[in-house]
């Protein structure tokens, strides 16, 4: 699935499973808590990424 293919609730369900929501039939919306644990996992995710490509970029 590609950025530009994905709506606001999309994403959010996507940044909330980060956080552990599992999307059961009976599960209802995400809470701020989940949604929080998940936007944190995916800034340490982008984090490291940029770390390891400016790394990359100092070794040549």
């Amino acid at each position: 699935m590609l950025c530009d293919d994905l709506t606001l609730g999309e994403f959010c369900k996507c940044v909330a499973r980060l956080g552990g929501f599992l999307g059961r039939k009976s599960d209802g919306l995400p809470g701020w808590q989940t949604l929080w644990r998940g936007w944190c996992r995916l800034m340490d995710m982008c984090w490291a990424i940029d770390f390891s490509t400016q790394s990359l970029e100092k070794c040549w």
